[in-house]
């Protein structure tokens, strides 16, 4: 099958910082979190009620405390249940490269 119309294509952050923050709640415009995949590696925090993650056909019911990583190129959406949660998104080559570390 072809995905290509799910593909998010975003610059994040900058060429010196390359990861953004999102804080999601109930008031967020994409609180829902449609199927989407890109490049970026993304990492998701559940600060309070439910979060279910659909990652590449299986889903899993988060809950306060939990995360889930999510590596490049996989098909990802969630659904959350009165839910706070923060996803960081980052493209792991720049931020590698770009470090003295």
């Amino acid at each position: 099958m072809n995905y290509s119309h799910l593909y998010e294509n975003k610059k994040r952050g900058t060429t010196e910082f390359p990861l953004e923050f999102y804080h999601l709640t109930q008031e967020h415009p994409r609180y829902q979190m449609t199927f989407h995949w890109h490049l970026d590696y993304e990492l998701i925090y559940i600060r309070e009620g439910h979060f279910s993650l659909t990652l590449d056909g299986r889903t899993y019911r988060l809950s306060a405390g939990d995360a889930a990583w999510i590596g490049e190129g996989l098909i990802h959406g969630g659904f959350p249940e009165n839910c706070v949660y923060d996803c960081l998104v980052y493209d792991l080559h720049a931020l590698t490269n770009n470090t003295p570390i």
